[in-house]
């Protein structure tokens, strides 16, 4: 199976401990509505946390994959905004992701996520 089926599996199924084993410690995980990247396997765990109970609906529809590096399409409701996204995975080594980066459209629906999470990410320390 490919590299990012673990994933994929983990996410369908919300686990968190499945999610956990496919994130290198040091993963850097790239939001679509923050200019910084947030770094590490524990605030990216925290983050899926949350986006488990923000993203409705959630579905994967087609996925494509390079040498290191896979992307997984997806849609979704946020705040009742429909959304289309991807996951971008690169992997290290080991087969873990270590670059995660999330695309999102329309606009509605990234002011939607932002909105969900920016409440959420305030109280939350790195």
């Amino acid at each position: 199976m490919s590299e990012h089926g673990a994933y994929r599996r983990a996410v369908e199924a919300r686990d968190r401990a499945g999610l956990s084993a496919c994130f290198a410690e040091d993963m850097v995980f790239h939001s679509p509505t923050k200019q910084r990247p947030f770094e590490g396997r524990a605030f990216a765990l925290w983050l899926f946390d949350q986006l488990f109970e923000v993203l409705e609906d959630f579905q994967f529809t087609e996925e494509a994959e390079g040498a290191a590096v896979s992307v997984l399409f997806f849609t979704c409701t946020i705040g009742g905004r429909t959304a289309e996204g991807c996951d971008v995975l690169r992997f290290d080594e080991a087969g873990l992701i270590r670059d995660f980066r999330v695309l999102i459209r329309p606009l509605k629906a990234v002011e939607a996520l932002n909105e969900a999470m920016g409440a959420r990410l305030a109280g939350q320390t790195r």
